[in-house]
């Protein structure tokens, strides 16, 4: 009995808190902003390259709703990360880039954020295109 009470525990702590696409999605003011020199169109036409160059794999893409969700799945180090990427044009020819990167476990103290190394890949396409 108290080795089922152990495990029940270790459960708990493991997938407690257990972060989803939706949660992600209803992240946005809470990540990393950058305003790019480009088109919304241009962030668009890079954004799906950059994001699988760091290595996440795209589970929506909703243009018309101004995000893209993607993921990393489990790997030695981490559970998984769930992330979202906000595009929104601002004036003429600038485009704010959000990016939410949450762990799909939040007890994974060792889960990469993917905020920064996504918006440089993304910072360094547009200057490449």
């Amino acid at each position: 009995m108290r080795l089922i009470n152990i495990q029940v525990l270790i459960l708990v702590l493991a997938f407690g808190g257990c972060q989803t696409f939706s949660d992600a999605r209803l992240s946005k003011g809470t990540g990393i902003v950058r305003t790019y020199n480009a088109s919304e169109e241009q962030v668009w036409s890079v954004l799906p390259k950059a994001v699988n160059e760091v290595d996440l794999a795209i589970a929506g893409m909703y243009q018309d709703d101004g995000y893209l969700l993607a993921e990393h799945g489990i790997s030695l180090f981490s559970w998984g990360e769930k992330v979202s990427v906000f595009v929104e044009p601002q004036v003429p020819l600038q485009t704010d880039v959000e990016v939410v990167s949450l762990s799909t476990v939040s007890t994974n103290i060792t889960a990469i954020d993917f905020s920064k190394k996504l918006l440089d890949m993304i910072d360094q396409m547009l200057k490449h295109n």
